[in-house]
C-alpha cells in the first residue's frame, strides 16, 4: 500500500515526476486560456473552414485528444496531424494549432 503522506516514497515511485506535472495542469490550463484570450488577429469563426491540431511524437497525443473532444461539436472538419507537414488543404481559412514538447521529435 502507498502512503500518500510519504513525500519521499511518492517521489521514489514516480521517477519521471508525472504526479507533479498532473498537479501543475490547472495552472497550465489557466495560463493557456489567458494567452488565448489575449491573442490578436484570430480569424472569425465564420471564416474558418477547417481546424488542424498538429504535433510530432508525444505532442501529437494532444491533437488526438482535442480532435476527439471537438469533432462532434464543430461545424467544420477537425484533423489531428502527427507528421512533419500540414495537409495540402490547409490555407488562410485553416485554424491551426501546433504543439511541441521538448524531446527529439522534429
Amino acid at each position: 500500500m502507498i502512503d500518500l503522506d510519504d513525500e519521499a516514497g511518492l517521489r521514489a515511485g514516480d521517477p519521471d515526476g508525472m504526479l507533479q506535472l498532473v498537479a501543475e495542469l490547472p495552472a497550465q490550463c489557466r495560463e493557456g486560456l489567458a494567452s488565448g484570450l489575449g491573442a490578436t488577429a484570430l480569424p472569425a469563426a465564420a471564416d474558418v473552414s477547417n481546424v488542424v491540431f498538429a504535433g510530432m511524437g508525444g505532442s501529437g497525443i494532444a491533437g488526438e485528444v482535442l480532435r476527439a473532444l471537438c469533432a462532434g461539436r464543430l461545424r467544420v472538419p477537425v484533423v489531428a496531424v502527427r507528421e512533419g507537414r500540414l495537409p495540402a488543404f490547409c490555407g488562410p481559412d485553416t485554424l491551426a494549432a501546433l504543439h511541441r514538447l521538448g524531446g527529439s521529435a522534429t
